[in-house]
């Protein structure tokens, strides 16, 4: 088993060190024929700089002559065959093991049987690579990380966002943050993904997870957050309130002793990282160390009138980086021991969170004291237990204080509100009218949003001018709960969601959400516009917005319409008819299916995908291979069902079978990650 653990552990060496990655997996290769032992190994893999199609990489006896008889059979259409594997120059009368791997391919001429655990190992090792090797073809390979490494070592905060969002794509991580170090504590400010978008914490060095990993100087993994033992008070509030459950933390080295950062990588879910995505997000890390000084490394300080009252802890921090008002009210209820609600000029709770609170007080009977805010914008309604003005021994202005410290909360949320929503709408906008090339995509995935795969939702209302930048937040709360997606408001009495896969509430609750905070008023909305690119967004934005506004013109219903756009998922959703539609499938594509399960092949995926996608050169990005081996492939499947394709009805037929077939597939890969996830669980 040593000998095998040493192979794995040079191809993690290998996934760490790409200058070196040659020489490393070289290595492992030859660490496997001493382990099994073996008279040779053959890997092959996609070449991570696409100037072959394949990687191909050996070790073991006749190695020239091994590498020239291993090309010869990659050329062959049919290579992922174990058959074509024996009678190797190597070790002509045996026959080898041949592993199928995720995107590659991995044979072994053992002069024995080698032990299975190590196999499983070393396999394992191998498809991590692969792994790491296609997510930085995807993420790594423009050269963006250097400049943003560039930026943030000189100290330059604003490109942290781009660089969370990274952190998100290379490890499937549904939230990052970074957390600056600075006097003896992890300062979290900034983040992608979270939920509330005054999301963050302070945390003591040697504390919690992120304070353990900086001043232990080294990564800490926690598989499940909410059962671990690193959890610490008032940071596992917020982290629990975003879901938090599995969480990766790098430290991060500065320029001078005790500062730097923590980079932490989070999921929602427990599914700790593999090694791949440990040794990529690593390779960040190690990518813009050391972080610069300027705000990255000192504290912010509070300045103008009233800032010495200011400096009481709890309230201090939260007028420091807080954007939420529901924080302020949790820790005014905390001071004086009775419930708080910033409300605006109609009554309604700036908090989303706080409005079945607010409807049960009232219905108490009990008449709260209202302090109006300094802008005018609202009031602070308390419920004090006497019914006199609450108070604080030693804190005199305690009242003023907190109304000072809301309506500073206050504007900040709502300019960062409109900053970011100014961005999204703006994108949106741009895609609907045509832009749709790498740039806009770019774009989509800096603001978190889905560029492939979802659906859009439309949104339409009678313009509220006293409340709109209320109604906008608390929209946007709204739909970050329900449904994983900010609300984007495109103009006053109209806005979109863009949700990501599947819906997880449907939208007649969703809307009834809404209501709680837009009523008594009409609201409409549009969904089913589903896309799978930014050329569908386009055209799904341009079938949905307007069908919203032309609801909203008509002044009546139906309130919750359907796009014809998603006139085939709604087929499918029919039991009655997916049955049926699934069998049609089933029939059309059985010859090709049968010969998948007698050689081994991905005829099938292949041809429908292909239909799907529109062409060769498309499948074959998905399939990571050569568009050549695309067209192979497709030239096997006509020959195979005998159907031309240039038949417009022979075309339309396949089409649709391609389309329940992969939708099909989808589904089972759902299933079966929850169902992973529920055994890892």
């Amino acid at each position: 088993m040593m000998g095998w653990e040493s192979a794995a552990g040079l191809l993690r060496r290998a996934v760490l060190e790409p200058g070196r990655r040659a020489a490393w997996v070289k290595l492992s290769l030859e660490e496997v024929v001493r382990a099994a032992p073996a008279a040779g190994t053959l890997l092959v893999r996609p070449d991570p700089g696409g100037a072959d199609r394949w990687l191909v990489e050996y070790a073991g006896a006749a190695e020239d002559e091994m590498r020239r008889w291993a090309r010869e059979r990659l050329e062959c259409g049919e290579a992922w065959s174990g058959a074509l594997w024996g009678g190797a120059p190597c070790l002509p009368d045996a026959s080898p093991r041949v592993f199928r791997l995720a995107g590659g391919l991995w044979v072994l001429w053992a002069f024995g049987i080698p032990e299975e655990g190590g196999i499983q190992r070393f396999r394992g090792a191998v498809e991590d690579l692969i792994e790491a090797e296609r997510r930085e073809r995807e993420c790594l390979s423009d050269g963006r990380l250097k400049e943003l490494a560039c930026a943030l070592r000189g100290g330059d905060e604003a490109c942290l966002p781009e660089l969370l969002e990274l952190v998100r794509r290379v490890s499937r991580a549904e939230l990052a943050y970074w957390g600056g170090v600075h006097d003896g504590v992890v300062d979290v400010r900034w983040h992608v993904g979270a939920r509330s978008p005054g999301f963050g914490f302070e945390l003591p060095l040697g504390k919690g997870v992120g304070g353990r990993a900086f001043a232990g100087e080294r990564p800490l993994e926690v598989a499940d957050y909410l059962n671990c033992q690193y959890r610490y008070p008032g940071v596992s509030d917020a982290t629990d309130r975003e879901g938090v459950r599995s969480v990766l933390a790098l430290p991060v080295e500065g320029r001078s002793e005790g500062s730097g950062a923590v980079l932490y990588a989070v999921r929602r879910s427990v599914d700790p990282f593999s090694d791949a995505e440990r040794a990529l997000l690593a390779r960040i890390r190690d990518a813009v160390e050391p972080v610069g000084g300027g705000a990255l490394s000192r504290r912010a300080s509070v300045t103008g009138p009233g800032a010495l009252r200011l400096q009481r802890t709890g309230l201090r921090r939260l007028l420091l980086r807080s954007e939420q008002v529901r924080e302020v009210e949790e820790w005014l209820e905390g001071v004086i021991g009775c419930p708080a609600i910033l409300v605006d000029s109609g009554d309604r709770p700036y908090a989303s969170g706080s409005l079945d609170r607010l409807e049960g007080l009232r219905l108490s009977g009990n008449e709260p004291r209202s302090f109006r805010l300094p802008g005018g914008g609202g009031s602070l309604l308390v419920w004090s237990r006497n019914g006199g003005e609450p108070s604080v021994e030693g804190w005199p202005d305690l009242m003023e204080d907190v109304l000072a410290a809301f309506q500073v909360i206050l504007d900040r949320a709502q300019r960062s509100h409109e900053r970011l929503n100014s961005r999204r709408s703006r994108w949106l906008r741009a895609v609907a009218g045509g832009q749709t090339g790498e740039e806009a995509r770019r774009e989509g995935r800096r603001l978190g949003l889905p560029e492939e795969g979802g659906e859009v939702w439309a949104f339409a209302w009678e313009p509220d001018r006293s409340g709109g930048a209320r109604l906008r937040m608390v929209a946007d709360e709204v739909a970050l709960d329900m449904l994983d997606g900010p609300f984007i408001t495109l103009e006053e009495g109209l806005g979109a969601v863009l949700v990501r896969g599947t819906p997880p509430h449907r939208p007649s609750a969703v809307r009834d959400a809404l209501l709680r905070h837009f009523g008594p008023a009409p609201l409409w909305l549009v969904h089913g516009a589903g896309y799978e690119s930014l050329e569908g967004l386009k055209e799904a934005l341009r079938m949905s917005l307007p069908a919203a506004e032309e609801l909203r013109a008509s002044r009546s219903g139906p309130y919750v319409c359907e796009v014809r756009g998603r006139g085939l998922d709604s087929l499918l959703a029919n039991p009655r008819l997916s049955d049926e539609l699934s069998g049609f499938a089933k029939r059309l594509l059985e010859p090709l299916a049968e010969y998948d399960g007698r050689h081994g092949t991905r005829l099938t995926e292949t041809f429908c995908l292909t239909l799907a996608l529109g062409s060769a050169e498309a499948a074959a990005g998905r399939l990571f291979v050569h568009p050549n081996t695309v067209r192979y492939r497709l030239r096997r499947t006509q020959q195979l069902l005998g159907r031309d394709l240039s038949d417009p009805k022979e075309r339309t037929a396949l089409s649709l079978a391609a389309f329940v077939w992969l939708r099909a597939r989808d589904r089972r890969r759902t299933s079966v990650a929850l169902q992973r996830g529920l055994d890892e669980a």
